[in-house]
C-alpha cells in the first residue's frame, strides 16, 4: 500500500500487477465532486456546463 495520489506510479508502475485507487475520503479525493467549493467564480469547467470551457474570452483559444 502506498499513501499518495501520483508520484508513486513512476517508481511502482513498472513492477506493480495493479494499481487500485482508492477514495479514502480524505483532503485528495479523487472524486472533486465531493467537495464544496464556495468561492469559486461561476461558470467553472468542468463542475458546470460551459459551451468553450478553453476559450479566453477574446475570440482564440
Amino acid at each position: 500500500m502506498v499513501k499518495s495520489i501520483q508520484h508513486f506510479r513512476a517508481a511502482y508502475g513498472p513492477i506493480a500487477g495493479d494499481v487500485i485507487v482508492v477514495d479514502s475520503g480524505a483532503l485528495c479525493s479523487p472524486d472533486v465532486r465531493r467537495f464544496a467549493y464556495t468561492k469559486l467564480r461561476k461558470p467553472v469547467f468542468p463542475f458546470d456546463a460551459v459551451a468553450e470551457p478553453f476559450a479566453t474570452g477574446e475570440g482564440t483559444p
